[in-house]
């Protein structure tokens, strides 16, 4: 699992803002999500947070995370 969960944390709150208008909250928080996919990614890359780092790679990652759309 790793720190993959803090994405869907993040996806959740973020249809929580859109769906009660609070459109402000939920940009913030697609950007919070972008920082979080970079910072994951870039602990992958130095070696640190890697739970399988043979099938799980930091490109991996960043790739799989960009490419599911948001909520």
């Amino acid at each position: 699992m790793g720190n993959n969960w803090i994405i869907d944390v993040l996806d959740d709150l973020q249809v929580f803002a859109r769906l009660n208008d609070l459109p402000s909250f939920a940009g913030q928080l697609e950007a919070a999500r972008a920082a979080a996919i970079d910072d994951i990614a870039a602990r992958r890359r130095a070696g640190q947070g890697a739970t399988h780092p043979a099938r799980d790679d930091a490109a991996t990652f960043a790739a799989n995370a960009r490419a599911r759309p948001g909520p």
